[in-house]
């Protein structure tokens, strides 16, 4: 399947049915419900409040691991208190 034409060989039944589905929606595509819109800004909305606090968790852990690194490689080079 190249998609650059029609395929030479005949479509089996299934892919008619396909076909037929796929011709009612091109001619008659579905309207949204009255609710999509609210429903996408609620998800965005505690989506962005949770992405939030994440990163802020990320960058505290971030940090945490780069002192103890800083820790374990200055004790590794005898340079901390014994």
């Amino acid at each position: 399947m190249s998609g650059d034409g029609p395929s030479e060989e005949p479509l089996s039944p299934a892919q008619q049915r396909v076909q037929g589905y796929l011709d009612l929606l091109r001619e008659e595509p579905p309207r949204p419900g009255r609710e999509l819109v609210p429903a996408i800004v609620r998800s965005a909305r505690w989506q962005g409040t949770l992405g939030t606090s994440l990163r802020a968790l990320g960058h505290l852990l971030s940090a945490m691991a780069g002192g103890v690194a800083l820790i374990a490689g200055s004790r590794r080079r005898g340079e901390g208190r014994p």
